[in-house]
């Protein structure tokens, strides 16, 4: 009885370590961001094929003007997306048992509307393990500048106002 006891526990600490080391495991640490990084260089080279491979199928994105979009609509837009550089300025990685979050600054060097605008703002993306690997499961972005993406949002609006217009 004693002996199942110790056993129980030394079980139960062992647990405990693994699940510790994985929270604190450099390499994952450094995965995450070798991940953020490609997903950066997708954007800059609008390279929808590798990004698709980072995002989960049922991934959303809250976007710095409101919008709420799916893994379908993010490759939608980025091959829209008049991208002249995107940065990612810092970046941290918080990792959980199960869960990664990887938060940080980005600069955004696009046209939007004929209009050159330049976006800074905080991301937060959420990672889990996947088939051997992490996939990105949501993502967030804040744009540091409110009044910038309410003109960003504006600028939108009416181009799809635009488009409603001369398809009746």
């Amino acid at each position: 009885m004693k002996f199942a006891f110790l056993v129980a526990i030394l079980a139960s600490m062992m647990s405990t370590f693994i699940q510790a080391q994985e929270v604190n495991d450099p390499d994952t640490r450094s995965k995450l961001i070798a991940l953020e990084q490609v997903w950066n260089a997708t954007i800059n080279s609008k390279d929808t094929k590798a990004l698709e491979s980072l995002l989960d199928q049922g991934f959303v994105y809250v976007h710095f003007d409101g919008r709420v979009l799916t893994k379908a609509e993010v490759l939608a837009a980025l091959r829209l997306l008049a991208v002249q550089e995107s940065v990612t300025e810092s970046i941290a990685v918080h990792v959980h048992e199960g869960v990664a979050i990887v938060t940080g600054t980005f600069l955004l060097k696009r046209v939007e509307n004929g209009k050159p605008f330049e976006t800074r703002g905080h991301f937060l993306d959420t990672w889990i393990p996947k088939n051997g690997g992490w996939v990105c499961i949501a993502s967030q972005g804040i744009a540091m500048d409110p009044q910038q993406a309410a003109e960003i949002l504006r600028l939108r609006l009416g181009l799809e106002d635009a488009r409603l217009r001369a398809a009746q």
